[in-house]
């Protein structure tokens, strides 16, 4: 049965998401605000941060569309560690995508960002299934994550991303599928894509992952391991003494199957 890994992120501490300038980049939030284009209804939304992390998505939404104009906001994700870092009166949700505690079409605005990521292959069509049914006729769902292009970098990325597992201590296999098998996974959902961009985001590996609190050996060893796939897979560049990781994020704006 596929897991929901989420809770890996009960292991680290908020300052994990909250200190990670990536998360920050005016390029996703802008990709993100294109999406809210495709919204029919304009006032009275009815919004949920999914896989929130520490609601920074969800807090930059209030911002951009204003809080006169949303009769509901809440956050949703799998730790309760990073709920509770959340400063904000409003409603906080611990459940897992695949199991979410909502009435059918209960949003108009679904926001999932580097959520997917941390998810078992075999979840993300009930993922997908569960979010379109709390999504509205006229809703529209966002996901904004780091999907490869094609499937070589994708085979760099996914054993990349079990490596990171292992080196973390934790038992399971995250998958990232390339943009056009998620394509195909919303499809089977009964979604529909209404729109879709692509950006660049480097990003500093060693940093990062200190961040995360692996070992230095382990880092090493991911460093050495990241230059013998990169052939050809992966846009890698050394800079001093850590390795800068290109990757693509792509944004997909989704509503349901008329």
């Amino acid at each position: 049965m596929a897991k929901n890994n989420s809770n890996q992120f009960d292991r680290r501490p908020p300052t994990y998401l909250e200190g990670y300038e990536g998360f920050r980049l005016p390029k996703s939030f802008q990709e993100i605000d294109a999406g809210l284009s495709h919204l029919e209804k304009k006032d009275h939304l009815r919004i949920a941060d999914v896989m929130c992390g520490t609601g920074i998505v969800g807090k930059h939404l209030l911002e951009v569309i204003g809080a006169d104009k949303i009769t509901k906001m809440v956050f949703i994700d799998g730790s309760q560690k990073m709920l509770d870092a959340i400063e904000t009166t409003l409603e906080k949700f611990q459940a897992f995508a695949e199991k979410l505690p909502f009435k059918d079409e209960s949003f108009d605005l679904l926001v999932v960002r580097a959520g997917f990521n941390n998810v078992e292959k075999g979840l993300y069509v009930p993922i997908l299934q569960e979010l379109l049914r709390v999504l509205a006729k006229d809703g529209v769902l966002i996901v904004q994550d780091h999907f490869p292009i094609d499937e070589q970098s994708q085979i760099a990325v996914n054993a990349l991303e079990l490596q990171i597992a292992e080196a973390d201590g934790r038992n399971d296999t995250p998958y990232i599928p390339t943009t056009v098998e998620f394509g195909e996974m919303v499809q089977a959902a009964h979604g529909k894509i209404m729109a879709q961009s692509e950006f660049e985001f480097p990003f500093n590996f060693t940093d990062r992952f200190k961040s995360k609190g692996l070992s230095e050996e382990s880092i090493a060893q991911l460093n050495t391991s990241i230059l013998a796939q990169s052939a050809n897979r992966l846009q890698v560049k050394i800079v001093g003494d850590d390795i800068l990781i290109t990757h693509p994020i792509t944004t997909f704006t989704i509503t349901k199957e008329s």
